[in-house]
């Protein structure tokens, strides 16, 4: 019998001999055994291993020593690169030494990097539930995972690792991924390279091939990128897929923080993004930076509870986003270099999702700004958008008071339908502008409220400001209540005069029943919004200038019911 049960053994047998009394010293325990590694201790009269007793194991597993070596030995499921002839000075070229070490790993192994290794050469990792382990740093070099053959479900763990580059030069990346599945990147320091963790599809990159990696608590410092998502011009858009980038801070990148040019499959949640600040004395790199998180074409996106800071474009920019989620987020200082969206959709892949609950704030074109097109719903609800014309971070052209600003603008052209209800703005500039046809407010699932908005030069009569329609599209049956605004200048002090209309478009025509006007109505002068309201049998309204009026006015079109107006 060896260890903890020798020792039990011992205690009962010494029980059992002398009911209520001591146990004699080295009583049935032979002298050579005493203290021996395998043996047995002997209990002393209080029924504990004297000190003296206790094995000296400090020889086979020693601290480390000041050399590095010691923590392990070879052999173990915990490897040590030194043992493999690394000199971990940060001098010397380790990556024939640190490749040896990897090679030799079984599966389940964990190696340690305790120095600073030089690995100009690389290093190479296509093996299965293997650990890559600090505290240590790899210097102007890279660690591949994944192979270049058939893709494999890996289990690798990347941690307590210091990625380090003398320079920040192209294609200085700290960890490439091939074709590679189930690896996690966590507690890692990333410092002075271009793309931090670099995400390198093959030509011939098929859907998924590098999929369900996990990027946690990692610090990125000095990189133009943190997480680069490449894509192969002739490979699957999903060649990437179900990845997860959490708890990361970055501070600072100097192009974009997250960049995928296509993901099936992205959870972006709890981040910290910081780019140079508007006030650097660093022109250039005020000139390069660009989005917190850009995504080109994808699917399944989650965006939620990330501090983005002082990007120079879009904070957010989704181009041809499938299916997405964006919530929870505090974005500040956004477009820095001129006018942009905080917060953008763009692409005709007829998206379907929501961005709710969100602080933007200073923001330099427009807070939320959806510019899709085909046949998806994108849902604005409950987004705080806080505008500052004085911000003092912006240092693009033109100068913020000269154009007009809003918390969610839907242009025209834009087709999908935008649903929105419950955001507010701060700083004198219009909540909602939609211009186009497929715009709605959705207070609740009965009652649909809208608005729509057209600027028109009125010189003569029946001059045409927009066209009415059934919700369900096109010229069919409608019918509902419309309040027109009219002004003769985008600003709050403009001339204004309301007209309170009853539309409806039946099977013998259309017609507008006048239930109420006040304002400048008698056209006193060329600038007051005086004008009587006409509709044909289409649904296309119109309006004839009263008294002097005449020029430019913008026509702001609040309906419910079963009514859409668009630009005629």
């Amino acid at each position: 019998m060896t260890g903890a049960s020798a020792v039990s053994a011992i205690g009962a047998n010494s029980a059992q001999a002398n009911p209520g009394g001591k146990t004699p010293p080295n009583e049935y325990v032979p002298i050579a055994e005493k203290g021996a590694p395998s043996g047995v201790a002997t209990l002393d009269l209080e029924a504990k291993i004297p000190p003296a007793l206790i094995p000296d194991l400090s020889a086979a597993y020693a601290p480390v020593l000041a050399d590095g070596k010691g923590l392990v030995r070879k052999g173990d499921l915990v490897f040590n690169v030194m043992d493999y002839g690394a000199a971990g000075n940060g001098l010397a070229d380790d990556t024939a030494a640190c490749q040896t070490a990897i090679n030799a790993l079984p599966e389940h192994a964990t190696l340690i990097f305790p120095g600073r290794h030089y690995i100009p050469g690389n290093l190479s990792l296509n093996k299965k539930h293997i650990t890559l382990a600090g505290p240590g740093t790899l210097l102007d070099g890279k660690v591949v995972i994944g192979t270049t053959g058939t893709r494999e479900d890996q289990f690798w763990n990347v941690t307590g690792l210091t990625f380090e580059r003398s320079t920040r030069g192209a294609a200085s990346y700290g960890i490439e991924l091939l074709k590679t599945r189930r690896g996690t990147i966590q507690n890692n320091v990333f410092l002075n390279m271009d793309k931090a963790i670099y995400v390198h599809p093959l030509p011939t990159a098929a859907a998924h091939d590098t999929a369900q990696v996990k990027i946690v608590k990692n610090e990125f410092a000095d990189v133009n990128y943190a997480f680069y998502v490449d894509r192969a011009d002739v490979a699957n858009w999903m060649h990437t897929s179900d990845c997860k980038f959490l708890a990361n801070t970055v501070n600072v990148a100097y192009i974009t923080h997250v960049y995928a040019k296509s993901i099936d499959g992205l959870v972006c949640s709890d981040n910290v993004f910081f780019f140079p600040s508007y006030n650097t004395s660093d022109g250039a790199a005020k000139a390069a930076k660009k989005h917190n998180i850009y995504i080109g074409q994808s699917d399944w996106l989650v965006i939620k509870g990330n501090n983005c800071f002082e990007s120079g474009e879009e904070a957010i920019l989704l181009d041809m986003a499938k299916h997405f989620s964006i919530s929870d987020n505090l974005i500040a200082w956004p477009g820095q270099k001129a006018p942009y969206d905080a917060v953008k959709f763009t692409g005709s892949n007829s998206p379907n999702g929501m961005i709710t609950d969100n602080v933007i704030s200073r923001f330099s074109g427009n807070a939320i700004g959806v510019h899709t097109s085909g046949n998806g719903t994108i849902v604005v609800k409950n987004n705080l958008c806080e505008y500052d014309a004085a911000t003092g971070t912006y240092y693009g052209t033109p100068a913020l008071n000269t154009f007009t600003h809003h918390g969610v603008y839907q242009p025209a052209a834009s087709t999908d339908t935008l649903i929105e209800s419950g955001n507010e703005t701060t700083g004198g500039i219009y909540n909602v502008r939609k211009d186009s046809m497929f715009s709605a407010v959705r207070l609740n699932q009965d009652v649909a409220v809208a608005g729509s908005k057209s600027a028109v030069t009125v010189t003569a009569a029946n001059t045409p400001i927009f066209s009415m329609q059934s919700t369900r599209g096109g010229t069919a049956l409608f019918s509902g209540m419309l309040l027109i605004e009219v002004k003769n200048t985008e600003s709050e002090s403009g001339n204004l005069s309301s007209y309170l209309f009853h539309v409806t478009r039946h099977p013998l025509g259309a017609s507008l029943t006048k239930v109420s006007e006040h304002g400048l109505l008698t056209g006193g002068s060329a600038n007051h919004p005086s004008f009587t309201f006409t509709v044909d049998g289409t649904g296309k309204l119109f309006v004839s200038p009263v008294g002097a009026t005449s020029g430019k006015f913008y026509f702001y079109a609040t309906y419910q019911g079963n009514l859409r107006l668009m630009k005629p």
